[in-house]
């Protein structure tokens, strides 16, 4: 799918050529759908976005080799990958250095789909991992404060509740009584925000996190 108003892709596609562009995520979008991608044609935008794969198509390739001469090198840090009909001969430069990525678009459409398929993966951006370890974080931290609230034997029955809900047989798991069970339930029940029901007090634990799916 493309995206607007930020710099972080997955993959951007240098191409002059709109209709290639809108095969490639439109015509295709489902086998896209988990990928941001953005399409450019100015060649000097490569230095503007960051991104992991850059799709360099036919139409684009010269203006693309004459950045390289400009610029000097290409970055370690991208997947090139030149979609030709054929092969010019300037591109040996570029070879003779780094080991191009071509793929062949006399290909049939399906063809190329799969190999762009396999080629770009959605990837995380830096913003993305810090959210994910900083929500890992604030979980693990919710999971010991409130596990912190209940005793070893609260906590022991807690985890057989998740697979017994009838008190005979919760009470036999935990080698108690009936009567016995119902007390600590209700212990738990408080703790618990008042849950009405056995299956309130499971949501609740798993929204405080002392219970992980």
């Amino acid at each position: 799918m493309l995206e607007h108003r930020k710099t972080d892709y997955n993959a951007v596609i240098l191409s002059q050529d709109s209709l290639f562009v809108e095969f490639l995520t439109q015509t295709h979008s489902a086998i896209f759908s988990n990928i941001s991608i953005k399409h450019i044609q100015a060649v000097e935008l490569i230095a503007i976005y960051q991104f992991h794969y850059l799709l360099v198509h036919q139409s684009s390739v010269l203006d693309f080799y004459n950045y390289i001469k400009k610029t000097g090198s290409i970055s370690s840090d991208h997947s090139i990958y030149f979609f030709l009909w054929d092969y010019p001969d300037y591109l040996q430069a570029i070879n003779s250095k780094n080991r191009l990525n071509v793929i062949n678009l006399k290909k049939p459409a399906l063809k190329i789909l799969n190999e762009v398929k396999q080629i770009v993966k959605p990837i995380s951006s830096k913003e993305d991992v810090m959210f994910e370890n900083l929500n890992l974080l604030y979980k693990q931290l919710a999971h010991l404060n409130y596990t912190a609230c209940f005793t070893e034997t609260e906590l022991d029955l807690i985890y057989k509740l998740k697979r017994f809900s009838d008190n005979k047989t919760l009470a036999q798991k935990c080698n108690i009584s009936v009567a016995t069970l119902k007390r600590r339930l209700k212990i738990i029940t408080e703790k618990c925000d008042n849950a009405k029901s056995k299956s309130e007090i499971i949501n609740f634990l798993y929204e405080n996190y002392v219970l992980i799916p």
